[in-house]
């Protein structure tokens, strides 16, 4: 068997076994162990309280040059808000996202990889009412290798039941393609109050090598039935960096459930 049919075999008894019990807990292996392999990841107490802390502090410096005014934002209306206070609260969100990402980038891949700094107002992409879309990308790099080239597409603000009937989507465009030879895909559900308190969940839904995708279309929305088990994920890495040899394969990965989108979706 080949590592990519491998890989597929066990990302859908992943999904499989996302949708048996009903609840998360039984079916989603998470490791506190750093740089071992995990499908979740939770943020809350301390941890989440300085990453809210950091986002808010960092979001006052930002917001003081807000972008242009969206053209679909609410006013004259006696619950609105001035922009700029509204654009600072979307910022505080893009940025527990950026260091939620960077956390489990680390916890689970260490040294491998290495972030990329991005500007965050240019990263953000707001709606035509000036509210942070639902889905992120962050570049990355590998430590070793920084020519190779690592994009962390995020869909935040979903649910478990999202994954369980592979509803949860992410946006590839033919650019992504080609400026990047990795694209990992991760899943962040909406905060809620459980027994730990305020708590925010990651889920590792898998990973794709850029030339195993193939599509004509500018935009296509991928889903986690198309992806590749995340276990495989820092083997695949450390084989670019080792340059080893991995049995070449001639499948394609052609998604099954494709959606294609508008040219000018973000």
């Amino acid at each position: 068997m080949d590592w990519i049919s491998l890989l597929r075999a066990q990302q859908a008894d992943f999904i499989l076994r996302v949708k048996k019990p009903k609840t998360y807990e039984v079916s989603l292996l998470e490791s506190q162990a750093k740089g071992c392999h995990s499908e979740m990841m939770a943020f809350w107490g301390e941890t989440l309280g300085n990453m809210l802390e950091f986002a808010h502090q960092q979001s006052e410096a930002i917001a003081r040059n807000p972008p242009p005014l969206p053209s679909d934002y609410p006013e004259n209306t006696d619950w609105t808000i001035p922009f700029p206070q509204y654009f600072q609260h979307q910022v505080e969100d893009y940025l527990l996202r950026e260091q939620v990402v960077e956390r489990v980038m680390w916890e689970r891949l260490g040294k491998i990889t290495k972030k990329v700094a991005v500007d965050a107002t240019s990263n953000m992409v707001l709606d035509e009412e000036g509210t942070l879309r639902g889905e992120s990308k962050f570049p990355y790099s590998l430590t070793e290798e920084p020519n190779t080239k690592i994009q962390v597409l995020v869909a935040d603000g979903e649910s478990f039941n999202g994954i369980k009937k592979d509803k949860v989507k992410w946006s590839v465009t033919q650019e992504d393609l080609t400026h990047y030879q990795v694209l990992i895909f991760l899943c962040l559900f909406y905060p809620f109050s459980g027994q730990r308190g305020y708590e925010k969940q990651a889920v590792i839904a898998g990973f794709i090598p850029a030339h195993q995708l193939d599509f004509s279309e500018p935009v296509v929305s991928i889903y986690p039935s198309n992806l590749l088990y995340s276990g495989g994920l820092s083997w695949y890495l450390e084989s670019l960096i080792a340059n080893r040899e991995i049995i070449p394969v001639d499948e394609i990965i052609i998604p099954e459930k494709i959606q294609t989108l508008p040219n000018n979706h973000p």
